[in-house]
């Protein structure tokens, strides 16, 4: 379950436009500081994933597909990344589980 507060920050990345969904859109990314993902992603785009953060050192926080829709209130995505560092930090800050850092997918 996501905290009001991390709802709060992904509300003011969205409004923003500091927000990127889908794999290949976060791999065109110039700056991604977070990804939230699906206990569900493919197994084709994990791998796709896997390189990109281990290379970028990101943290990526996972989340069941419930946790998705309730923080976005969209269907259908698996995979979101936050481009701006000031939210990032304040996002990793106030999560306390399912964190991990650097390439950890599972």
């Amino acid at each position: 379950m996501v905290s009001n507060k991390i709802k709060t920050y992904i509300s003011f990345a969205i409004k923003s436009r500091n927000i990127v969904y889908g794999v290949d859109d976060i791999l065109k990314s110039k700056q991604v500081y977070i990804i939230f993902k699906s206990n569900n992603l493919a197994e084709n785009s994990k791998n796709k994933l896997e390189k990109f953060i281990l290379d970028k050192d990101l943290f990526i926080i996972n989340l069941t597909d419930n946790d998705i829709f309730d923080v976005l209130q969209k269907n259908a995505i698996k995979v979101f990344a936050i481009t701006d560092k000031n939210l990032a930090d304040a996002i990793k800050k106030n999560f306390t589980n399912n964190v991990s850092n650097g390439g950890n997918l599972e």
